[in-house]
């Protein structure tokens, strides 16, 4: 399967690239946050921590990241 990076850490925000509907849940399986995005994304997380982060478009895409402020 291939894997494929969608989102990454820009400052204290995430930058999501993408279609459909986002999914992010904190380390423990807590949904954090739930939208539609399309195409390029500006998220903003209040807290550091491991988050799963989860596409649901075409195709599900599901990404680990790591916020550090």
């Amino acid at each position: 399967s291939e894997s494929e990076i969608f989102a990454y850490q820009y400052g204290s925000d995430i930058i999501v690239e993408g279609e459909g509907e986002l999914q992010v849940f904190d380390a423990l399986g807590r949904m954090a946050l739930s939208q539609r995005v399309n195409g390029n994304e500006r998220i903003t997380m209040p807290q550091t921590g491991v988050y799963i982060l989860r596409i649901v478009g075409d195709k599900i895409k599901v990404q680990k990241i790591i916020i550090n402020k």
